[in-house]
């Protein structure tokens, strides 16, 4: 038998019961040791099997949202200051929460990868971008000024929203955003 396919062909007859042949693909793919050792089962066998998974929509486990912003800076406690003190957030010891009944009815949490070359994260040179939502976009600009921070362009107004920019005390680009009403 020279590939994946041909032996899981062979074991279909073994595999009636298509949760023991799902079991068996899912410990195939999430054990390295099985495709890295046996010599029917390559990285390539592992990719046929995660495709004959495919088909498991609704089972699969799901990302429901975003739990956190995790991140590094060289003084949290100056940091957690210069955001209460101009943007209004209220800090605990570990940082801040924010609930989705609390959130505008607009609002919404996005993930996104940006491709490596974008420039829309400058002129932060971190690799990441905070976007905060505001209740008052011309009004949060111009505390985040009076802080201190250095805006970056002029406000935009969007079909989702208005947004604003500046850099924080730690070099981060911030993008404030304002869900439309």
């Amino acid at each position: 038998i020279s590939t994946v396919v041909e032996y899981f062909e062979r074991k279909r007859e073994m595999y009636r019961d298509h949760q023991a042949m799902e079991d068996f693909l899912l410990l195939v793919v999430s054990t390295p040791a099985l495709y890295q050792t046996h010599d029917l089962l390559s990285k390539s066998g592992a990719s046929v099997c995660l495709r004959l998974l495919d088909h498991r929509g609704d089972e699969m486990a799901k990302v429901l949202g975003i739990g956190g912003v995790f991140f590094k800076s060289p003084d949290p406690k100056r940091l957690y200051d210069w955001y209460a003190n101009w943007l209004g957030m209220k800090f605990e010891d570990w940082g801040v929460a924010y609930f989705p009944k609390d959130m505008p009815a607009n609002a919404q949490t996005v993930w996104s990868a940006f491709d490596s070359s974008t420039e829309y994260f400058a002129p932060s040179s971190n690799k990441f971008m905070f976007n905060l939502i505001v209740d008052d976009i011309v009004e949060a600009i111009e505390q985040v000024r009076m802080g201190g921070a250095e805006i970056i362009g002029n406000i935009e107004k969007l079909e989702y929203g208005s947004f604003g920019w500046f850099i924080d005390p730690d070099g981060n680009k911030v993008e404030l955003w304002e869900p439309p009403k």
